[in-house]
């Protein structure tokens, strides 16, 4: 069953029409996930789909899964930490997630490897991502079966190495046209700046949600979702990554009247 819903988003949207210049700029977008190493689009043995920082911007999206939504041959079925994507038909265990070409899924992360798992809550937040790289297609001879579907690698902005700190902050709420389903209502943020001039700088990132619980029988239950990541690495590279945390708090239950 569809519910509908109003976003409290008001976005303008101004079209042009430029084909050539359109299509010129898709052919020169550099693209790392198919083999390992970066090239341009074009030159790529897989079909790719490519989400950039600026579509981000421009759209109302609320997470990762829901920005897949638009990209031809991925299904996003469920919601919430418990969303599953699959590619060209393929069960969703055959879809792999990557952050950075590291990989945060495999199908051991699924109860009898056939249900939802919960690799969707350790995305980063929209705020912190450069791009989405998808592949449609499998891609088992260089990231193995998990890949069978296809590959998800989200890439994320790397740490500024300007002299002041940089950041930004999201918030959107969805306000459900029959009262007796939950709203949503979600916050994501993210930081990047010097720790130490030249020397070593700092990437926080940030997101919390919530999905208040349906007045109707078998509906939605509370959910509540906190996700957080801290990098800390040499802003000109010279040093490799030094430290990298990321944790996730998922809370859903039952509100007892």
């Amino acid at each position: 069953m569809t519910i509908p819903h109003v976003k409290a988003v008001a976005a303008a949207v101004c079209v042009a029409s430029l084909p050539s210049l359109g299509h010129a700029a898709e052919q020169d977008t550099v693209v790392v996930t198919a083999t390992g190493f970066e090239q341009k689009i074009q030159d790529a043995p897989a079909s790719i789909s490519v989400i950039t920082k600026q579509q981000i911007e421009d759209k109302a999206y609320r997470d990762v899964t829901d920005a897949l939504k638009d990209v031809p041959g991925v299904v996003v079925t469920g919601g919430g930490s418990s969303s599953d994507i699959s590619i060209r038909g393929m069960a969703s265990q055959y879809t792999l997630f990557l952050v950075n070409g590291k990989r945060i899924s495999t199908r051991g992360t699924r109860p009898n490897s056939d249900n939802s798992g919960i690799e969707q809550g350790w995305l980063p937040p929209l705020e912190s991502i450069e791009r989405i790289e998808v592949i449609r297609g499998p891609m088992s001879s260089l990231y193995g079966s998990d890949a069978m579907g296809g590959v998800i690698n989200v890439i994320t902005k790397k740490v500024s190495n300007t002299k002041a700190w940089t950041g930004s902050l999201h918030g959107d709420a969805t306000f459900q046209e029959d009262r007796d389903s939950g709203d949503i209502y979600q916050t994501n943020a993210y930081a990047s700046g010097p720790l130490i001039d030249g020397l070593l700088g700092a990437k926080v990132t940030g997101l919390f949600s919530h999905r208040a619980e349906d007045k109707i029988l078998n509906g939605y239950n509370e959910q509540r979702m906190r996700n957080g990541g801290l990098t800390l690495m040499n802003p000109l590279m010279i040093l490799v990554k030094i430290i990298k945390l990321r944790w996730i708090h998922i809370l859903s239950y039952d509100q007892m009247v």
